[in-house]
Order: structure tokens, then sequence, then C-alpha cells
């Protein structure tokens, strides 16, 4: 890949991303696809004024030996000392920075096998979970390109020049292929607190989800919040969690939805690829699913807790994102859940509601020891808002925003503009 856009790169995670400040701490993740970046973000940290930079290294090729020989008991236990150390660093204030791949499937593996010590992962990793999606510190996952992953993406090349692609479209998806990087994404970001600026006015009770295979009603909790480009955390430290990002997001309340989804893309889940899944609700609650050939995945997950089978999150994602017209899957939830529209079956965020709440069962705050996105939108679909005054708003039509000169009302059946 080009080494000065890998150094363009480690600029716009710190700098845009985590906005690292002069004296913080940072915690690096990082597989072996990242060990070239992380060298480069540590570097550029300290010359931003770091003062200690951590590294926490996952080897995927060692992941997979568990898998492919571990006993029993490699699969159904998971040492409270690493998700203790992951806890530690947040209460320590050590802001993370995460380089996520993806190592491909491998169908010699048992997925059961992967669900089975995912499971427990993620029930050890609950309340790490729950501190960081709290914005405890500031934090932020980005994408690393890999060859198992550009084999997925472009089986028809060769290694080399897959891998060289998959860069390619990362830069481009995550804007660093820019001539000003930074004030490409100082732009962008504007473009998303313009829209969710707009969805807090208007105040939306519920929305409905229309295409061909969709027909689904999602409540909001009162005094929900939409959010979407820059977060903030606790102490108001601003940050950007995702790179890339095109979607607005907010929490529904996870007993008011009712209807029917189909997925629009396809997702990992346990290392298997799951092209096909529709869901069906019923008072916020997953009673009925149809999949092919992932049948007992999808039960394993929905039944990983009493939160796995309800909605966290609900976002908007305009059909013209950069990464839907690349017109390929990525197969890494980071970048396509902001291809389209989505919903995220487990945890909500915190910062989707206003603190003024007596408990989080009461307003239908979501809690679980998972959060998995999945991509609903399609060119077809519209978006309708029923608003908190009884008048319905077209949100998005077609998947895409409408014209704010063109907001479309009803009210008692009868169409304004």
């Amino acid at each position: 890949m080009d080494s000065r856009l890998l150094d363009s790169y480690a600029t716009v995670i710190l700098e845009f991303g985590l906005k690292i400040n002069m004296g913080e701490k940072v915690l690096i993740l990082f597989d072996e696809n990242g060990i070239e970046l992380a060298r480069r973000i540590s570097s550029k940290a300290y010359q931003l004024g770091a003062s200690d930079v951590r590294t926490i290294y996952r080897d995927s090729e060692i992941e997979i030996s568990r898998y492919q020989y571990g006993t029993n008991q490699a699969l159904i236990s998971f040492p409270k000392f690493e998700a203790d150390y992951q806890l530690e660093s947040m209460r320590n204030g050590y802001h993370s920075i995460n380089l996520l791949s993806f190592n491909g499937v491998d169908n010699n593996i048992d997925a059961n096998k992967i669900a089975a010590y995912q499971t427990i992962r993620s029930k050890m990793m609950a309340e790490t979970q729950k501190i960081g999606m709290s914005n405890y510190v500031k934090w932020v996952i980005v994408p690393v390109a890999s060859y198992r992953w550009a084999k997925a993406i472009h089986p028809q090349l060769a290694p080399d020049i897959a891998y060289e692609l998959l860069w390619e479209e990362l830069f481009k998806v995550c804007r660093v292929n820019e001539e000003n990087p930074l004030l490409s994404w100082k732009i962008h970001n504007q473009s998303l607190k313009f829209h969710t600026d707009w969805l807090n006015r208007i105040a939306i009770q519920s929305l409905h989800f229309m295409d061909e295979n969709t027909d689904l009603t999602v409540g909001l909790v009162d005094n929900h919040i939409w959010c979407g480009g820059e977060n903030v955390t606790k102490d108001g430290k601003v940050f950007l969690s995702n790179i890339p990002t095109e979607e607005v997001y907010t929490m529904p309340n996870k007993y008011e939805v009712d209807g029917h989804v189909k997925i629009t893309r396809p997702f990992m889940l346990y290392g298997k690829l799951i092209n096909e899944l529709t869901l069906y609700f019923k008072e916020g609650k997953v009673i009925d699913f149809n999949t092919s050939g992932a049948t007992e995945l999808i039960s394993k997950f929905i039944h990983t807790d009493s939160g796995s089978n309800r909605l966290g999150e609900i976002a908007l994602v305009d059909k013209f994102s950069p990464i839907n017209q690349i017109n390929h899957p990525f197969y890494q939830l980071l970048i396509d859940e902001n291809a389209c529209s989505h919903l995220a079956l487990g945890n909500a965020y915190e910062e989707n509601i206003t603190n003024s709440y007596s408990s989080k069962e009461s307003v239908g705050f979501n809690q679980s020891s998972v959060h998995l996105d999945l991509m609903i939108g399609s060119n077809d679909m519209t978006v309708t808002g029923k608003l908190k005054n009884g008048q319905k708003m077209l949100i998005m039509k077609e998947g895409t925003w409408v014209s704010f000169k063109e907001e479309s009302y009803e009210s008692k059946g009868n169409s304004t503009k």
C-alpha cells in the first residue's frame, strides 16, 4: 500500500478520530495485519504529546488454533484478567484505538465452537463493553486490510492485487485519499450533524420502515437523542468513534418494535457468512425468524441473554453513501453498517438518551452483553416518522433523505406540504 497514505491514515485516526491532546494516554488493539499501522500511530501519538502508548496484540492464527484443536475447556473459559485489563485501562484514562481486520471464513471450523467461545467472551467482557459504550473515555475503531479479507472480497484477483485494491477502497471510504483528509472529515461531520439536529428538532415518536421485503415500526424512547459524527465523553472530550461513518442513530424503545424486516447485506456471525435473514418482532421481541443454513447460529445469538432478542439501536444511512457506491459488501460490520440503514440487536448506547429517567427498564433502554448490527436499507425503502403531535413526516424516500424544503406531512389521513 502507499506509505504516504498509511501515514495520512494514522493522522486521521489520531487527530480527527481520537483527537489526542497533550499528556493523554493511548491503548492500541491490533492483530498481525495492523502491526505497521500500529507502529505509525504510536510514533505519531508521541509526537503529538501522548504521555504513554500501550498495546494489546491479538494473533488470528493463534485464535483459529483454539477452534481447530482446543478442548471443550478452551471454548468455555475466558480469563477475568483480560477483561479486567481493558476495564482498568479505561478507568485509568487510556483512550483506545481498535485496528479491526477480517481474516476470512474457514469452512473447516465448526461455527458452534466459535459461538461457544464468543458467547462466554461477551459475557465476561460485558462490564467493559458497558463502560466503553457509555463513552467513559475516547475510543475509535478503524479497519485494516488483510490478505484473507481481500481474497473474500475479490476472489477473482491475484492475492497482491486484491490486497492493494482493498487498501485503496479502505482509504477511499475513510476519506484518507482526499487532498485534505482532515478538512474532508470536518465537512462530512458537519453534514451528519445537520441531519441529527433536524431529527432531534422534529421530535419523532416512532419510525416506519417499508419496502418490498420489510414492514417494520420502531418506537423510540422518550427523550431520545439522535447522534452522528463526532461523539462526546462523559467529561466533555470530543472524538469520532467509527472510521468510516455515514450513519445517524438513536435508541429504540425495546418494547415497541412490531412487524418484519429482511437484511439487505450479508454479515458474519460466529465465523459464518449469513446471506439471508428475516426477523419478526412483536412488542419489541424477536418472536420468529427465517434464514438459510444458519438457524442454529441465529438462535444461539438471540438467546445469548435477555436483551439479545431486542433492539438497542436504529440508524439511518443514505443510499448514496460512498460505501454503498462501491457496490460490493465488505463482510465487516464496521464498514457495511455505513452502507445503508440498519438496526442492532442487543445493547443500547447511553449517548442516545438524556439522563432524565428513573431506570433503564422503565424507559425501554435495552441492555445486553452483545451488539449486532444488521443492514436493512434498500434503494426502494421509505422511512416515515410519526411525530409526538400525531403528524407523519417522510424522512427518507427510495433510500435517500427527503429535501427539507419538501418535508411531507400527513395528519388524520390528509397530506399537506
